[in-house]
């Protein structure tokens, strides 16, 4: 019975010499794991760090360049205060774009001398599809008859009837009578936000869109204050 009994105690504590072992093992693989979850916890930590480091600088990055852009577009604008750009006038081989201008002086009753004419020269369209003739940019002497120029127009226009307005037969060029449009030269970018407020304006019932030195303006109705929208996400605020 002794012998059976040792026997007996002697299994059951190589069993739990090997329990232990295990649990060792298992306690080894737990502290393995446990080392291995803090550093993973610690790496994500860090990389929320940098994380929130890259969209701070890049939110600071996105804000200079808007600023850069709007510097950029009041530089091209200011380049062009002098200037205005006349659309739908047909383009003739040998052209005399300086006569056509002066002519178009006397049609509005606006005083235009050659040497007021800094340069003139018609610029590349940006739709090469488009069939119409493409625009001609005249650069004037000064602000001043620039203005002078754009509300003649507007003041002929005004005062003429609906199919006498300025257009390419009172200029003196044959064929079918086409409009012609005067109005001041804008930037690219001007271009782009008058364009595109034009387009809402309209779907939103605005009364009034204009330009006024490069800035773009519109009014909702009779009597309302104006509003200048500067970039194109001024335009969903409309």
């Amino acid at each position: 019975m002794q012998l059976s009994l040792k026997e007996y105690f002697s299994q059951e504590f190589q069993d739990i010499k090997v329990s232990l072992h295990s649990l060792q093992e298992l306690e080894k693989s737990v502290m393995f794991m446990s080392a291995k979850f803090d550093e993973m916890r610690q790496e994500c930590e860090t990389n929320k760090a940098a994380l929130k480091q890259l969209t701070s600088e890049n939110l600071g990055l996105k804000t200079t360049v808007s600023d850069l852009s709007t510097r950029l577009n009041l530089l091209e604008q200011y380049a062009r205060q002098d200037n205005v750009e006349i659309n739908g006038l047909p383009e003739n081989s040998g052209e005399n774009l300086i006569s056509t201008v002066v002519q178009l002086g006397k049609v509005v009753s606006c005083n235009i001398q050659e040497q007021d004419i800094m340069s003139i020269t018609r610029i590349k369209k940006l739709d090469l599809d488009s069939k119409r003739p493409r625009s001609v940019v005249v650069k004037l002497r000064n602000t001043r008859i620039r203005d002078e120029v754009l509300a003649s127009v507007v003041k002929f226009n005004k005062s003429a009837e609906k199919d006498k307005k300025l257009n390419s037969s009172l200029l003196g060029y044959g064929g079918a009578k086409t409009p012609v449009f005067v109005s001041e030269h804008l930037s690219p970018m001007n271009k782009a936000i008058h364009a595109e407020t034009r387009k809402v304006a309209r779907e939103k019932g605005y009364k009034y869109v204009w330009v006024r030195d490069g800035r773009i303006l519109v009014r909702k109705e009779d009597g309302a204050r104006p509003k200048q929208i500067k970039n194109l996400q001024a335009i969903a605020l409309l």
